[in-house]
């Protein structure tokens, strides 16, 4: 079975075209995840956030990460994808979408892996192999507007280079953006 989850669907109201963000069908959970690298006084900060939420939208699991020396930004988000499928594992979750904001990261996991700096070939083969190991994850892209809470974490996690996880409730810093997007989503129950 292939999943076929769509990331956003445009809505008319009232003439104005809205996009809004879809939760995975039912029984899929999905996890958001963006990475954050800035490079300061030639050293490499890198954060990473993921946010877990399950077909209805609801809050599972955030988690915000700091690491530093990372090469390149490329490097951040396949480092970052890798501990989001690591956390999926850990949680021993069947049916999971895996959505980020980094077209290149997706197009290099989903079949290009030409498009990847032959130093980072090595990450695409540990993301296939998660893959190959679980056949009901898929990953896909996510326009950056609906990837603002793991942006949000991932900044937190290097701006005060802090690792945390947060179970049942998300931390106040991004509580807000939740409930905002909680409010424009779009269920898709099939």
């Amino acid at each position: 079975m292939v999943h076929k989850h769509q990331t956003e669907v445009s809505v008319t109201n009232s003439g104005t075209s809205v996009t809004k963000w879809i939760p995975p069908s039912s029984p899929y959970y999905s996890i958001c995840c963006d990475a954050s690298f800035k490079s300061v006084n030639n050293a490499e900060h890198f954060g990473w956030g993921m946010i877990g939420r399950d077909f209805a939208g609801q809050f599972i699991r955030d988690e915000c990460t700091y690491a530093n020396g990372i090469v390149n930004a490329e490097e951040a988000e396949y480092k970052g994808l890798i501990q989001a499928m690591q956390v999926a594992e850990n949680l021993e979750l069947q049916m999971v979408c895996f959505e980020l904001d980094a077209k290149l990261v997706i197009k290099a996991v989903n079949g290009d892996i030409q498009a990847v700096a032959w130093q980072n070939q090595f990450l695409i083969l540990e993301i296939r192999s998660f893959l190959r190991k679980h056949p009901l994850w898929v990953c896909k892209f996510l326009t950056r507007k609906f990837n603002k809470p793991a942006d949000r974490l991932a900044r937190h996690a290097r701006n005060l280079r802090v690792s945390n996880t947060w179970h049942a409730y998300p931390p106040n810093f991004i509580a807000s953006v939740i409930l905002e997007e909680a409010a424009n989503y779009v269920h898709n129950y099939s």
